[in-house]
């Protein structure tokens, strides 16, 4: 129940930050989007250890930086793979749903 609590208390702060992403650059949006993508319609309260810290990573390593570049990019992709999460789940469910 807390990882629940935790996964949905995460999306409600990545939905604040997305409300301002008019005054960050494209970088930054590009992994708020991706972060709720990946996370969307996740079960939080089945998640193991291995996804738990991969967020916090990116968020930690890569979110919290005054800027982000391609290469925070690159790699918390890579990080949100190796921990079992699809950051594209998002773009690819919108276009079978066409």
């Amino acid at each position: 129940m807390e990882l629940s609590n935790a996964g949905f208390n995460l999306l409600n702060a990545l939905e604040e930050l997305w409300s301002l992403r008019a005054n960050r650059e494209p970088n930054w949006r590009d992994l708020i989007n991706l972060l709720q993508g990946a996370l969307a319609g996740e079960p939080f309260e089945t998640y193991d250890t291995v996804k738990c810290v991969a967020i916090n990573e990116i968020v930690s390593d890569h979110l919290r930086p005054w800027t982000i570049e391609d290469d925070d990019i690159r790699s918390s992709i890579s990080i949100l793979r190796q921990a079992g999460l699809d950051p594209w789940k998002g773009i690819s469910a919108a276009s079978e749903n066409k």
